[in-house]
């Protein structure tokens, strides 16, 4: 599996609210695990602006996420540390 042509990235990384996703690519769904591996929620299709997608983590507890960028047979994880 190639995970380099999605080219995710977090900004920023140590967040509170809300994060961005830069993105060359359409992104088919998000999805947001614990450190333990537990998905908390998934965001299918996800809107998309020229740079990237915008997703709400307001509800998430303080700690470390991995946030999975799935587009097509592509996926890419990213770490998250949330205040």
């Amino acid at each position: 599996m190639h995970d380099l042509q999605i080219q995710a990235v977090l900004v920023p990384e140590l967040l509170k609210g809300y994060v961005f996703i830069e993105t060359a690519k359409a992104v088919d769904r998000i999805n947001v695990y614990s450190s333990t591996g537990k998905l908390y929620f998934t965001i299918p299709r996800p809107h998309r602006s020229d740079a990237g997608v915008s997703i709400d983590i307001s509800g998430l507890t303080t700690g470390v996420f991995m946030v999975e960028v799935v587009s097509g047979t592509e996926r890419q994880v990213r770490k998250l540390i949330k205040e």
